[in-house]
């Protein structure tokens, strides 16, 4: 079975940050923007393809900036005793990759501010299949927040993700805490 993602990734940037992001937008036409986007969802998702796309407030520096975009994924859950299990996160904070770099560190992680990412993904369910919402889970340390919620509207399932990182400075023996998070 295939299954649409509706994806509503809301990020409120400072404005001048927020400035600077529409700046990079603005450097490419439509076409390219999409093709930015459509290596994303193939790079996310084996066998996603994106359907569409919309960018509010790319027009307006000071307004919050919205992506809006819907994928279709085959096989993008499998079967499990009249069940669909998803086994992949959605949409995974590559995290590891800007913080987590080293085993160890002899020198403090300097971490900056940043803005929390709000995400919203939706999932449309085949007919037939009726999903079921995961427990809430709340993650917090004194490196950061996360949270999740799942509920129903209709077939769909909606998840919202929360994540917030201060900033913050890491000691060297606090790192494998910080990585853990």
């Amino acid at each position: 079975h295939s299954m649409s993602i509706d994806s509503q990734a809301v990020r409120t940037y400072l404005i001048d940050l927020q400035s600077r992001i529409i700046g990079a937008l603005e450097r490419f036409d439509a076409a390219a923007r999409r093709r930015l986007f459509e290596q994303s969802v193939a790079a996310s998702f084996r066998g996603g393809a994106l359907e569409s796309l919309e960018l509010r407030g790319a027009d307006d520096r000071e307004a919050e900036l919205v992506v809006a975009w819907r994928a279709r994924v085959p096989g993008f859950a499998r079967r499990d005793r009249g069940a669909l299990v998803v086994e992949a996160p959605i949409l995974p904070a590559q995290l590891s990759e800007s913080f987590v770099r080293l085993a160890e560190r002899t020198l403090p992680l300097l971490v900056p501010p940043q803005e929390p990412l709000l995400q919203r993904v939706e999932l449309a369910f085949p007919e037939g299949f009726a999903p079921r919402p995961a427990a809430g889970v709340v993650l917090s340390s004194a490196w950061g927040r996360f949270e999740r919620t799942e509920r129903l509207e209709g077939r769909v399932l909606v998840r919202e993700e929360r994540l917030e990182i201060p900033r913050s400075r890491v000691p060297p023996e606090s790192y494998p805490e910080f990585a853990r998070f």
